[in-house]
């Protein structure tokens, strides 16, 4: 018998990094794609981010690995932990973006967000390849990188009234598709077993 940590175990260490993100893939009612992104950055010594050394660069990729979007932002001023929300904000254009269908329905469209915190004051020359490679010097290090996989679809529940009965309809619409959606609760044991 064996105790103790069965996974890898690793040891970061930062002057900055990317505390959390969180991922918005929206599709509206009429099928509008949106996709959002809330951001957190934190610092070793907890201090307030000001010097504007420190750009993000957000990355989209089909499941192919094809960039679909993607953009540069400068850090200017932020307050280490605070939470930005919609740091940034994209809408896509019709047939840009493809749909996740359930299981049985259609294809399960996963895209790759990658988020990556770079840093001028680093003095490490590597090679970057951008599409406007005067914005930034070419001194920028990857401090430190995010990725995600998102979907996009709609989920709608359906509640509409019922014509002989009281009462409203109860189901679900994935993407303008009513579905069965079921479940059951396995409280058997409950009853069975002394707590």
């Amino acid at each position: 018998m064996s105790t103790g940590p069965y996974r890898p175990i690793t040891l970061r260490t930062y002057i900055n990094h990317l505390a959390s993100i969180t991922t918005h893939a929206c599709v509206s009612s009429d099928f509008k794609f949106s996709f959002a992104l809330d951001i957190s950055l934190s610092s070793a010594n907890g201090s307030n981010i000001q010097d504007g050394t420190l750009k993000i660069h957000i990355t989209l990729r089909d499941t192919k690995g094809a960039v679909v979007k993607e953009e540069w932002v400068k850090v200017h001023s932020v307050e280490a932990g605070t939470e930005i929300k919609d740091f940034i904000e994209w809408i896509f254009e019709k047939g840009e973006i493809a749909l996740w269908w359930p299981v049985g329905y259609g294809d399960q469209v996963l895209y790759e967000v990658e988020i990556a915190l770079m840093d001028a004051k680093v003095i490490v020359l590597i090679y970057l390849t951008v599409a406007a490679p005067n914005r930034f010097p070419k001194t920028l290090v990857v401090i430190d990188t995010v990725k995600q996989k998102i979907g996009f679809r709609h989920v709608e529940l359906v509640q509409r009234p019922l014509i002989d009965a009281p009462g409203t309809s109860f189901f679900f619409e994935v993407n303008g598709v009513p579905m069965f959606i079921g479940g059951r609760s396995f409280d058997i044991l409950l009853g069975v077993i002394d707590l």
